[in-house]
């Protein structure tokens, strides 16, 4: 076996134990020591990251990537509702890597805020091709244009749709009422993110 072969092999073994507690701890709650303790020397994980936060970093990466091939293998197009299915189906199938992108998403560590929001921006784009060209597959009121209806998403009752669209899909986990207090800002946010 070639020393790159080799390399990339054990850089995947790290990130497979970095994966499982980062997981289940959560950036704060894991540590490299426990990573360590799964098999892998510290010398070793330290040769290929320099630090928790490096490998954490590596983590949400790999996560993101996952879940935007997902999308693009999906073709997705304007469907919202197939958008909705894909996404749980991800996470239901990748628990750790679901949990891993909730906890860059949502509770970010404000260290590494800008290496994430770098990390999903092909993420981002792909989340906002899509509520795009769910918004220009709705058919518009008289008087209102294409360019109003993607400026101004929350207006003139498109967001309605989505929402009840949304709803029908959120986790039993997540209480309704919670992503209605605020309405369509919620559901935008949501969206954008692919939560």
């Amino acid at each position: 076996m070639k020393k790159a072969e080799k390399t990339e092999l054990t850089k995947k073994k790290i990130l497979h134990q970095a994966m499982q507690k980062f997981g289940s701890k959560g950036y704060r709650g894991a540590s490299l020591n426990a990573i360590c303790e799964a098999g892998i020397p510290k010398g070793l994980l330290y040769h290929n990251f320099k630090n928790k936060d490096a490998l954490y970093l590596a983590c949400v990466a790999e996560c993101f990537r996952a879940l935007t091939n997902c999308f693009k293998e999906a073709k997705i197009g304007n469907d919202l509702e197939k958008y909705m299915r894909v996404r749980m189906a991800f996470f239901n199938e990748h628990e750790m890597e679901a949990r891993i992108f909730f906890d860059a998403v949502l509770q970010p560590p404000e260290a590494l805020y800008d290496q994430i929001s770098d990390l999903k921006k092909e993420f981002d784009a792909l989340n906002k091709t899509i509520y795009q060209q769910v918004l220009y597959s709705i058919e518009l009121r008289e008087g209102i244009t294409q360019g109003e209806n993607t400026a101004h998403p929350d207006g003139d009752g498109h967001c309605n749709s989505f929402c009840r669209i949304f709803v029908q899909h959120i986790p039993d986990a997540l209480p309704s009422s919670e992503f209605h207090a605020d309405g369509h800002g919620v559901f935008r946010y949501l969206l954008q993110h692919g939560l």
